[in-house]
């Protein structure tokens, strides 16, 4: 994971998570482990197969980023936009 982690950040990739069943996707540990390797961007997807389910889970998102200190980012034309302001010391 460290070596696809370090890609990602050396090309300002963001993680996507997912509010999964029960649980995040990928999880705390995933998305702690992206964190520390260097990963600045992470984007909110729902992962919903019907209309119904759009926003689904979010909170449970919501509550990974903030235990993990992580802001929410989304791009536009390829560009990365911060929704929220990272709270992670070394991300600027």
């Amino acid at each position: 994971m460290e070596l696809i982690f370090s890609a990602m950040a050396a090309r300002g990739m963001a993680l996507e998570i997912n509010p999964g069943f029960e649980e995040c996707l990928p999880g705390t540990r995933l998305t702690r482990m992206a964190r520390d390797f260097g990963v600045a961007y992470f984007c909110v997807g729902s992962d919903a197969h019907r209309l119904s389910d759009l926003a689904s889970g979010l909170d449970r998102v919501q509550v990974q980023l903030d235990k993990l200190k992580l802001g929410v980012a989304t791009f536009r034309r390829r560009h990365v936009v911060l929704l929220d302001k990272p709270r992670n010391p070394g991300i600027k």
